[in-house]
């Protein structure tokens, strides 16, 4: 089974002062680099190592100098112990666990009654 879920994205994104300074050094290409990131880190859970850049170039057709770029340049991730994450991303991961075990729970109890 293939589950989607969803995470905040904020609708004023572009016009944030970091992603400003990404969008005028790396354009729009920056920008989707930046959110394909955040989708990836999404999916692995929350941190990437760092050594998955020539991954993520490849996959995103891209090069891994803007790859590393975005990952460093713009104070939008941070680095940590060789890998990469956000802080934003995490705590809506902790959110949705949270989220999920509180259902798993009520659902415990009402198949109890």
């Amino acid at each position: 089974m293939n589950k989607s879920y969803w995470f905040e994205h904020d609708y004023s994104a572009a016009n944030d002062a970091k992603i400003l300074f990404l969008r005028q050094q790396l354009g729009m290409e920056g920008y989707g680099i930046y959110w394909f990131v955040v989708e990836q880190l999404a999916q692995a859970g929350g941190k990437l190592p760092l050594n998955i850049v020539p991954v993520l170039a490849m996959q995103g057709n891209t090069l891994e100098s803007k790859i590393t770029s975005v990952l460093t340049g713009y104070n939008l991730f941070e680095i940590e112990d060789g890998e990469f994450f956000s802080k934003r991303m995490i705590k809506h991961i902790d959110m949705r666990k949270d989220f999920s075990d509180f259902g798993k729970l009520g659902a415990t109890k009402r198949w109890k009654n």
